[in-house]
């Protein structure tokens, strides 16, 4: 089940959190409750390992995340914008209970995943076919979600508008009519 709102709202929290915009405790405090198992698992497995939740901080001095979990933040945050499906086997069991409705410190060592068939440099993408096509199509500063146009080209010329074709940055101008300057 995919929850567009949840996995947009926690894209929202872990870019916040990531770049220490959001403490630790306004990121447990804006969460939303859901049954998306995406949104549930990359809170779990992505965000919670790494910041202390006993005592009120940023991911910033010696919170600070590496560059490898920043690139895993990012891949989580472009998965949130898909609408695939969570495809990694979820936690299971009393302590997937516990760390999922308590969030106790003692058993907060999250369990590795295993690899079902899925390429886990991925994660949490579960082929690397689905990360390549989501990179493909930008989320962000591309107009509405359904336009797959290439960052780096601009939509075609509505030609009833009888505007000019617009060009790339780089790209040489169009000739004036009549040549000369």
């Amino acid at each position: 089940m995919i929850d567009r709102h949840a996995r947009k709202r926690l894209a929202e929290r872990l870019r916040h959190l990531a770049t220490g915009q959001m403490t630790n405790d306004s990121f447990e405090d804006t969460a939303v409750r859901t049954n998306d198992m995406a949104v549930r698992e990359i809170e779990w497995r992505l965000a919670w390992p790494h910041y202390d939740d006993m005592h009120e901080h940023t991911l910033t001095a010696e919170f600070t995340l590496t560059d490898g979990i920043r690139r895993d933040f990012a891949r989580a945050i472009l998965f949130l914008q898909t609408d695939l499906e969570y495809e990694w086997k979820h936690r299971v069991g009393l302590r997937g209970f516990l760390n999922s409705s308590f969030h106790l410190r003692p058993f907060r060592r999250t369990p590795p995943i295993k690899t079902q068939g899925g390429e886990l440099r991925y994660w949490p993408f579960f082929r690397r076919s689905d990360y390549s096509t989501a990179r493909k199509v930008p989320a962000y500063l591309c107009g509405r979600r359904g336009q797959q146009f290439a960052a780096h080209e601009p939509p075609p010329p509505d030609p009833s508008s009888g505007a000019a074709t617009p060009r790339t940055l780089g790209s040489p101008p169009a000739p004036v009519p009549g040549g000369g300057r």
